[in-house]
């Protein structure tokens, strides 16, 4: 659980304004804002939860599929958004791709400085449905990777006294 430091909190109690931020990493390594992509915000919603009985954070986002010309499905090889800097074919969503959601609470109409925005989950997309109208995307955070390890070479730690 996150903690609102006393700035944040200060602001909720008059008229805030909340605002969702929501990254993959596209196939060169760069974050690509799923709320401004191409000028436009394909996010639909994002929750994500923590629990003592789960090993890592997991969640979802829904996202529109398509925006005129532009979409999100790598079925649409010609798509914009699932081109890299070259021009190459490369679908932007996939499965093992790095997500980062983060939020941000402001005072009433003002639109978010760099400093405002807080990290509220790093991790990688293990699943997605592109079948559906939005689009769903399943992950968990980056400690699901230590979950997912098998031991492959037994060894023994430490001394026997």
């Amino acid at each position: 659980m996150r903690t609102f430091t006393t700035g944040e909190r200060a602001r909720m109690a008059g008229h805030a304004n909340y605002y969702l931020r929501v990254e993959v990493k596209d196939s060169e390594n760069n974050w690509r804002d799923l709320t401004a992509l191409s000028g436009i915000d394909y996010v639909d919603s994002a929750s994500w939860s923590e629990s003592v009985d789960a090993p890592t954070a997991t969640g979802t986002v829904t996202l529109k599929r398509e925006h005129h010309a532009f979409s999100l499905s790598p079925l649409l090889t010609g798509s914009a958004l699932n081109k890299d800097s070259h021009g190459a074919y490369a679908p932007l969503l996939n499965v093992g791709r790095e997500i980062r959601i983060s939020s941000a609470v402001t005072l009433h109409a003002t639109a978010p400085i760099l400093a405002d925005w807080r990290e509220m989950l790093h991790g990688r997309v293990t699943d997605i449905d592109f079948a559906a109208d939005p689009i769903t995307i399943s992950f968990a955070d980056l400690g699901q990777i230590l979950v997912d390890t098998i031991i492959e070479d037994v060894r023994t730690y430490g001394d026997t006294d």
